[in-house]
């Protein structure tokens, strides 16, 4: 009796041990489920939250580069003017011909200045990502730097910016956006600025070399006469409109 319950006491512990061991195996797949759960929750939130962060730079690039081609055309295409500019009056721009010199400016000198704009105005339109902190994190730049591209159909940009976004364990880095627009009615505004200038001969400006074309694209083409022989010119594509504003293709001769 004695040696069968010793036995007995043997069995009850070696399934003892064995419940415990399967506990134990059960305790550890348990958590390393919990564990590839939880990594990929956070994975998942990191993949949202960057697409967030990518769709809200691309935006403000997108709507920075829409008011670039509205306040650089204004100004002839410049976002600072050049040396060789008019003078003195309420709003300067450039002259696209100067004593029979052709000036206007090629599609990649535009295309420039559309991202010195960018670079220099893209701050007001992320607004310091102060919906993000808002949100716990926190965020180092670096100044933008863009290039632009213009074809006939669209304008490209292309932007390294630098960021870094961290909140407790993660972070977040993005570099490089890459954002088009089309801008086929921008493009027949320089079009017609070349053509203009084309055929311009010494103080005379043929009207009827640019007037069907003008016509063909519903634009019109204002020109005002100032002191010293300089004459300012005035493309409206009346089907070309930013922020509800027709776009305005502007420059001067002499």
């Amino acid at each position: 009796m004695q040696k069968r319950g010793q036995v007995t006491v043997f069995i009850i512990l070696g399934i003892a041990l064995l419940m415990f061991a399967l506990a134990l195996i059960y305790l550890n797949s348990y958590l390393a489920t919990q564990e590839v759960k939880l990594n990929e929750e956070n994975e998942l939130q990191n993949i949202l939250f960057e697409d967030s962060i990518k769709e809200y730079v691309h935006s403000c690039i997108l709507s920075t580069t829409e008011a670039a081609i509205l306040a650089n055309s204004y100004s002839g295409g410049y976002f600072i003017l050049p040396e060789k500019s008019t003078e003195n009056l309420f709003d300067n721009v450039p002259y696209y011909s100067l004593n029979d010199k052709d000036l206007i400016p090629s599609n990649q000198t535009i295309a420039n200045e559309i991202a010195k704009y960018v670079d220099a105005m893209l701050n007001y339109c992320m607004d310091n990502f102060t919906s993000f902190q808002n949100q716990g994190y926190k965020i180092s730049e670096e100044k933008p730097q863009s290039k632009a591209t213009l074809t006939s159909k669209k304008i490209i940009i292309r932007t390294n910016y630098p960021l870094t976004f961290s909140k407790g364990s993660s972070t977040t880095q993005l570099f490089n956006f890459i954002i088009s627009t089309p801008a086929p009615d921008f493009h027949q505004n320089i079009i017609m600025a070349r053509k203009i200038i084309e055929n311009q001969d010494k103080e005379v400006i043929c009207l009827t070399c640019f007037s069907n074309l003008a016509f063909e694209n519903d634009m019109v083409v204002n020109i005002f006469s100032n002191e010293n022989d300089t004459s300012i010119f005035e493309i409206e594509n009346k089907n070309y409109l930013i922020n509800n504003e027709n776009v305005r293709l502007r420059f001067a001769t002499k």
